[in-house]
């Protein structure tokens, strides 16, 4: 296969992006049961957003939350519930 990829991990180290910026990324998972998807959805998202939100207000004062923040969603095909990523870049 000859694709381009997009591969940063901090298992190897500090990633560098493009901008030769020194970035880690915050990972937040979050399962939702599929019995609550989608009509709990907006429930979900808040809880999540106000986890990022106490973590991004704990960071030390010479850490930045870079952008954009990323989620992605995929279906767990064991389940079929509902799993949540979120990666927030810090700079």
């Amino acid at each position: 296969m000859k694709k381009r990829v997009h591969y940063l991990s901090t298992v190897n180290g500090v990633a560098k992006t493009e901008s030769g910026r020194e970035t880690f990324y915050y990972g937040l998972t979050v399962r939702m049961p599929q019995a609550d998807f989608p009509d709990k959805l907006e429930e979900y998202i808040t809880r999540e957003i106000d986890r990022i939100d106490r973590f991004i207000n704990s960071l030390p004062d010479d850490e930045e939350v870079g952008e954009p923040l990323e989620r992605y969603e995929v279906y767990d095909t064991e389940s079929d519930d509902v799993l949540v990523m979120w990666r927030i870049p810090i700079h």
